[in-house]
């Protein structure tokens, strides 16, 4: 599943099907769904597309966490069942580490330290179990530092219509 997010729009896509929600002018939520492709635009970074962001991810993780125990090979009428409720949606964390926001960034990291423990394994020979504490140690550091990107820079505050908004998305990609 794809999510991607606008400043009044949220999409989800599950192979060529597209759902989404946007926000109308007079704070209505139109949903609609269509097969095809997102339309990725570039955007201007505003406190709207960062809420929208985080709404995306609340229910991208609500709705993962409630079809975790369904086969791989469920049927959308299955998918379907497994809707997240709005309150559902408000307990999910914001946080995704398969965000294309930060998976640029994640992987940046572990380079560097890849790079970082070949050159100090040069000057420093270092025995196994100091080489699997180094890397285990410099892996967490990236995701730390991933997560804190992530929360700072590209996850807003959400709000319940940002919520609604994301909730209608899903909705809209997942009925049959």
């Amino acid at each position: 599943m794809n999510g991607y997010s606008t400043h009044d729009s949220i999409y989800f896509q599950i192979h060529s099907k597209i759902g989404f929600a946007r926000l109308l002018p007079d704070q209505s939520i139109w949903a609609a769904s269509y097969s095809g492709t997102i339309p990725e635009t570039p955007l201007k970074r505003s406190p709207e597309l960062l809420a929208n962001h985080a709404a995306e991810h609340q229910a991208y993780n609500a709705f993962m966490k409630k079809i975790s125990k369904l086969s791989a090979n469920a049927s959308l009428n299955e998918l379907a069942e497994q809707l997240p409720s709005l309150d559902e949606i408000k307990a999910a964390t914001a946080f995704n580490f398969a965000c294309g926001s930060t998976v640029g960034i994640s992987c940046l990291f572990l380079v560097i330290n890849s790079v970082s423990i070949f050159i100090s394994k040069l000057y420093y020979p270092l025995a196994a179990w100091q080489e699997l504490l180094i890397t285990c140690g410099l892996a967490l550091f990236s995701l730390i530092c991933a997560y804190l990107i992530q929360k700072q820079f590209f996850l807003g505050h959400t709000k319940e219509l940002n919520l609604k908004l994301a909730q209608a998305a899903l909705s809209q990609c997942i009925k049959t």
